[in-house]
């Protein structure tokens, strides 16, 4: 579960708890939106008799959404929109937008400097930024690991701070976080930030909903490398760039086009040009062509929507932006780790979380196989469990002529048909009966291996 908290005159006020008995302490509605390297937000609806209705004040006040179950901040920020609200039925409430602590970052400007690493440039500019603002929006250097590998100067422009972030991730990629620890805010810069986890998620577990999503518009069975432009000569006798360029035909038995055969059958012919502006090696551009076509890569995007069991205190880990999670769904020949990219969490609907897992690359021609892979499997098990059902057809018809046997051995059993024989019919009619359980039990077996845990 989750309680909404905010900080008055330095004080916690619990203004959001869907347990508390008391409404005062109830929203009328409240959604996190988190996303990697962005700030997140907390938009809520707060009603007239809510216990911190005048509280909230844009900006100024501070507030955090609190996991009850592992007692972590789920959101930590500043409140910072308001919108007043009347209703033709007279219903009256205030919506507020919260923003996380890497929005504070917004509110200091940097001066121009050159570093010599990134640690040096962090320093720099969470010194600039505490300089300009209140204790409670300070940020202190943390852990500083991405990997640059630059010889120039990494430099700071006049910018607020959070553009100046955004330009060093433009630049030089990895990762940002605000970590609090002990009421100190620290400033993550990682390759990436986020760990493996043992949680699954799974069908028949806690997988609801399960979406993936292959785009191979990006995938080119036949490439024309082209290198630098020909030279030529103008009007006036001088050496000037042409619009035509380096080819591979001479060396490639008159053609302009690198093929790959396995690709143009599965996806006909499908064409881009590779412009290497500064190439005048034939030979180069004929292999860079050729690496192009075998280091092509298929984009795989999920959605989901997954029940966060952390919720309902049983031993599974709280779906955390960055974390990887292994996802497992047998149908589909999904087995493979993603990661959270954006997180949306419903503080009044705790049972559901709504995730986005970043994309997921693959070999287009081993997609392909796979696929086949896919659709053989569920072919044949189709099969077996059609042929399995008309075993049981045939075992609950035996039954039911068993059964009308019986009732009529039940009215004659005083006359001349002895015990014994009524006892046979019975035990036919129980085994029967094992039969069509033992083949039940198959049938849902098989259906375990297919679906990934659930059974209908």
């Amino acid at each position: 579960m989750y309680q909404v908290i905010i900080n008055h005159e330095n004080n916690d006020i619990v203004i959001g708890d869907i347990t508390a008995k008391d409404i005062s302490k109830r929203l009328l509605s409240g959604k996190i939106n988190k996303e990697r390297n962005a700030v997140g937000n907390f938009e809520f609806d707060i009603p007239l008799d809510n216990i911190g209705y005048n509280y909230l004040n844009p900006m100024k006040t501070q507030i955090r959404v609190l996991n009850t179950f592992t007692n972590k901040n789920v959101f930590e920020g500043r409140i910072l929109k308001q919108s007043n609200l009347l209703e033709s039925e007279g219903k009256v409430y205030k919506t507020f937008k919260a923003e996380d602590k890497l929005g504070y970052l917004i509110d200091s400007v940097q001066v121009y400097g050159e570093y010599n690493s990134i640690n040096e440039a962090i320093t720099a500019l969470l010194n600039t930024h505490n300089l300009c603002v209140e204790d409670w929006k300070k940020i202190y250097i943390g852990e500083i690991t991405l990997k640059v590998d630059t010889e120039e100067k990494i430099v700071l422009n006049y910018k607020d701070s959070l553009e100046n972030i955004k330009d060093l991730i433009s630049s030089y990629g990895g990762e940002v976080n605000i970590r609090t620890e002990k009421n100190i805010n620290y400033f993550d810069y990682k390759d990436i930030i986020g760990e493996y986890t043992e949680t699954e998620i799974k069908l028949g577990v806690n997988l609801k909903k399960f979406e993936e999503d292959i785009d191979p518009t990006q995938c080119y069975s036949r490439v024309m490398p082209v290198g630098a432009k020909l030279k030529t000569t103008d009007s006036e006798g001088k050496e000037v760039d042409s619009e035509e360029r380096i080819t591979i035909a001479s060396i490639n038995n008159n053609s302009l086009y690198i093929e790959d055969e396995e690709l143009i059958k599965k996806i006909g012919y499908v064409t881009k040009i590779l412009e290497y502006d500064d190439e005048e090696d034939k030979d180069a551009l004929k292999q860079n062509a050729i690496e192009f076509l075998k280091t092509q890569k298929l984009s795989i995007s999920n959605n989901i929507t997954a029940l966060d069991l952390s919720i309902l205190g049983l031993k599974y880990d709280a779906f955390t932006l960055g974390n990887f999670y292994k996802l497992d769904v047998p149908f589909f020949n999904v087995d493979y780790y993603v990661r959270v990219v954006k997180e949306t969490i419903d503080i009044n609907n705790p049972h559901t979380s709504s995730l986005t897992f970043g994309d997921k690359v693959v070999d287009i021609k081993d997609y392909q196989l796979e696929s086949k892979k896919q659709v053989t499997n569920y072919e044949q098990i189709k099969l077996e469990v059609e042929n399995t059902a008309k075993k049981v057809e045939k075992i609950n018809k035996s039954v039911t002529t068993n059964t009308k046997k019986v009732e009529i051995l039940e009215g004659d059993l005083s006359g001349y048909v002895k015990k014994t024989t009524y006892n046979n019919f019975v035990n036919t009619i129980n085994e029967n009966f094992n039969k069509v359980n033992n083949e039940i039990k198959n049938i849902k077996e098989r259906l375990t291996k297919l679906e990934g845990g659930t059974t209908t």
